[in-house]
């Protein structure tokens, strides 16, 4: 798959004294996952997780938890809840200055990028999926969704965002959002909530512009258009 691959804007290494989880904490959260834990003392492995898009916005987190299901998000907003830790989450990470912060516990979800295109033409998309990532889904069945044209943006912040998205599509479809059809949300106890019109209806009517106020959005589900 094309798109960012989250090395165009990195920073030198971060100075030996960067704050890091104690030995302890570190050995706890990689209990608690069943993902990999990047920590500052991983010098090549954290300085490539910090790759965003902006490097004004590239912060030095505490530990990057490289998710991979659901579940590990879940679990890992648990562990940060129960440690008193802040959290930030890492999508794409093309444009946000909330995606890489200091000395917080960053869950990141760019190695969810799955897209599924059902048969009654549901984009099926992972929390870090990218345009690209959608494109390449939909195109063998003649479908696409509306969104933004530079294809290494994530699709869950267009999604979340009632002003993003603005595309090709937009003057005849309407912007991405208007197309969402479920998410699945991680909460910030660490419950997996399915949200859509039917169950948690008042959280779905939310969701389409608030962007990340509710939660964390592993899997959102919207209807792909001919």
């Amino acid at each position: 798959m094309g798109g960012f691959q989250g090395k165009i804007a990195t920073t030198p290494m971060a100075p030996e004294d960067i704050v890091s989880l104690e030995d302890q904490e570190r050995d706890k959260l990689r209990k608690a996952v069943t993902c990999e834990v990047i920590t500052p003392d991983m010098k090549q492995k954290y300085l490539e997780a910090r790759g965003i898009w902006n490097l004004d916005a590239s912060g030095f987190p505490l530990a990057f938890v490289m998710c991979k299901t659901t579940e590990d998000v879940s679990a890992t907003v648990q562990y940060a809840k129960a440690a008193q830790l802040q959290i930030c989450v890492r999508t794409a990470g093309a444009h946000s200055s909330h995606a890489v912060v200091d000395n917080v516990l960053c869950i990141n979800l760019s190695l969810m990028r799955k897209v599924t295109v059902t048969s009654a033409g549901t984009a099926e998309v992972e929390g870090g999926a990218m345009i690209q990532d959608v494109d390449d889904a939909c195109a063998p069945s003649g479908m696409a969704l509306p969104m933004g044209h530079v294809s290494h943006t994530g699709v869950a912040g267009m999604l979340l965002n009632a002003t993003s998205g603005v595309g090709y599509m937009c003057r005849t479809r309407g912007l991405c959002g208007n197309f969402l059809l479920e998410a699945t949300m991680v909460m910030h106890d660490g419950r997996v909530l399915t949200v859509n019109a039917k169950e948690n209806e008042d959280l779905f009517w939310g969701l389409p512009g608030a962007g990340a106020n509710f939660g964390i959005a592993t899997r959102l589900s919207s209807s792909s258009q001919k």
